[in-house]
């Protein structure tokens, strides 16, 4: 709906342009006609004249001539011919018609025999009195082609800047909704990543702590107290670590999980828990949030550390935390990498394992104190491995 409602303001910016060039290729095709009319008046008057000083009558000719006049003085006409109502325009095609009428008269007694000297000499003034009109009219639509001109760049600035303030607030609704988390109002996973960059940029050594969290059971929460109130307690949690870090120093990554930067001190970790609890407490009645416990991973952030190397570290850390147990906090460094590495390894090697028979079975016997009689026996797994090696259930159970 929204790329539709996009094409349809765009064409319809340029569709108003393309109209503003129609009327204007329009209005400069009939101001153009006229001035070739208004030629065409100065021309055929002194071909008339002579015809009469020739004793040629041409009344034709006289009535096409009235018929210009007429359509240049009133517009459309049996010419169809556009009004220039500008004054100086009116002002001088009135004085051809006071003139032409005059001519005729003269023209009149011409053919009656009389003194053709002042038909020849009025024929003179009217020449350089349509030749006067001929330079008004083009005077005329040359100015109206030049302020056309300039209202149709005036239009396409106008439209382009509304174009691009439209396409740049469009541009930041998509960016909010790329890069921010709506329930929350911090950054999303994206926006975060961006945020990021540039904080590291400006990162001094052992400054700052990479903190990756969720409330444990919030399924429970959910699905006990209803939606509703998690997201309010999801809200919260967004308004407190805004207000406490800021913006740009956190983000929900999803469901309850969030990614905060605090600065790297003793306890850190516990402070952020501490802070979160006692805000949501002030925040929500909820008797809910006396029972919620938060597991924490974090790493330590270094300049020279990828970036999502840095967040993968604080998941891991999280990981190992959720694996603990509640409420647990885990710092990454790379002990933990290694037993995980090792932990993943050796559940890629278990299948194998089993299917070559490393797995022994021993039986540990149960006595009777007073008697020492063997009564029973408990099961012991251990995996034997082909290094000589032997690896307790703790290791290989998952």
């Amino acid at each position: 709906m929204k790329d539709k409602r996009s094409l349809l303001i765009y064409t319809m910016i340029w569709g108003v342009a393309v109209l503003i060039l129609v009327v204007l290729f329009l209005e400069n095709l009939g101001f153009a006609k006229v001035i070739n009319y208004s030629g065409i008046v100065r021309g055929a008057t002194q071909k008339l004249v002579k015809e009469e000083l020739n004793n040629e009558p041409d009344d034709a000719l006289i009535q096409y001539l009235d018929d210009i006049l007429e359509g240049l003085q009133h517009g459309g006409g049996t010419y169809d011919l556009t009004l220039i109502s500008a004054r100086d325009y009116q002002y001088r095609l009135k004085q051809m018609r006071f003139a032409w009428n005059a001519m005729k008269e003269e023209i009149a007694e011409v053919r009656a025999g009389k003194n053709k000297d002042v038909l020849y000499e009025a024929s003179q003034e009217y020449f350089v009195m349509a030749d006067e009109m001929v330079a008004t009219a083009e005077s005329i639509s040359n100015r109206r082609l030049v302020l056309a001109i300039g209202i149709f760049f005036a239009y396409l600035i106008l439209s382009g800047g509304f174009f691009l303030l439209w396409f740049f607030n469009k541009q930041k609704q998509l960016d909010k909704v790329r890069y921010v988390d709506e329930l929350t109002g911090l950054a999303n996973l994206s926006g975060f990543e961006l945020s990021l960059r540039t904080l590291t940029d400006t990162l001094n050594e052992g400054e700052l702590a990479l903190a990756y969290f969720d409330l444990d059971d919030f399924k429970y929460v959910n699905a006990t107290y209803g939606y509703a109130v998690g997201d309010q307690i999801l809200s919260s949690i967004g308004s407190i670590l805004a207000a406490a870090y800021g913006k740009d120093h956190c983000a929900r990554a999803g469901n309850d999980n969030f990614y905060v930067c605090v600065k790297l001190e003793k306890e850190c970790l516990e402070k952020l828990r501490r802070k979160l609890r006692k805000q949501l407490k002030k925040t929500l009645a909820l008797d809910v949030i006396d029972e919620t416990t938060i597991t924490v991973g974090a790493c330590i952030m270094n300049k020279k550390d990828e970036l999502h190397d840095m967040l993968d570290n604080a998941m891991l850390a999280h990981k190992r935390a959720k694996q603990s147990g509640k409420g647990s906090l885990v710092w990454y460094d790379q002990q933990l990498l290694n037993r995980m590495n090792q932990e993943t390894l050796l559940i890629k090697q278990r299948h194998a394992a089993l299917a070559q028979h490393e797995f022994k079975l021993y039986l540990q016997p149960k006595f009777e104190i007073p008697s020492l009689e063997v009564y029973g026996a408990e099961a012991l797994v251990r995996w034997s491995r082909k290094d000589g090696t032997q690896l307790p259930p703790d290791d290989f159970i998952g």
